[in-house]
């Protein structure tokens, strides 16, 4: 088994109500922080230039499948959204930290979680799973990464890329 079949197997099984007690505490507050991140950085200039990139899906009206940009309450087509939430979480640098893997793992995690779980209405425990797979997923890639690997390339964009991958797969209901 490779270590991709690996973590698509814990990916695909993962369950939230047999998580630690201590996980399934602290990811609602991750999600929290995610969304304060999100809504302040949208007025950063660098997330008004990646909101100026998309057309509104809905205006203020938020249509089905396509999830809300939490700093202007906007819809956006799900990979839009991804990416400008993602952009406006990080682009303050008060995001959540992984030290260890020199990472910041709620931008790109919870952001493709945020889209997913719009284009595929999951429960709320569905999409707290979620995150809780890609977290795992993305710190574990982070710390086997660094600190070589931050010296040339932003964790944040390589090793997230796998976390949001993963965490989008399991938002969709994706097996392995």
């Amino acid at each position: 088994m490779t270590l991709a079949d690996a973590y698509a197997a814990f990916t695909a099984g993962l369950d939230w109500d047999r998580l630690p007690e201590p996980v399934r505490d602290r990811i609602p507050d991750l999600v929290a922080d995610w969304l304060a991140n999100t809504a302040a950085g949208y007025f950063s200039a660098m997330g008004q230039a990646m909101a100026g990139t998309w057309q509104p899906a809905g205006g203020s009206v938020a249509l089905p499948g396509q999830p809300v940009l939490p700093g202007n309450l906007g819809t956006a087509d799900p990979l839009a959204a991804a990416m400008i939430n993602a952009a406006a979480c990080h682009a303050l640098e008060f995001d959540d930290a992984h030290r260890a893997g020199l990472y910041h793992p709620g931008a790109p995690v919870i952001s493709a979680v945020w889209s997913a779980a719009a284009v595929n209405a999951v429960s709320g425990k569905d999409m707290l799973c979620a995150v809780a797979a890609g977290y795992e997923v993305s710190m574990r890639l982070a710390r086997a990464l660094n600190p070589a690997h931050n010296k040339t390339w932003h964790t944040t964009g390589t090793a997230g890329t796998f976390g949001a991958a993963a965490a989008a797969a399991r938002c969709l209901g994706l097996d392995a």
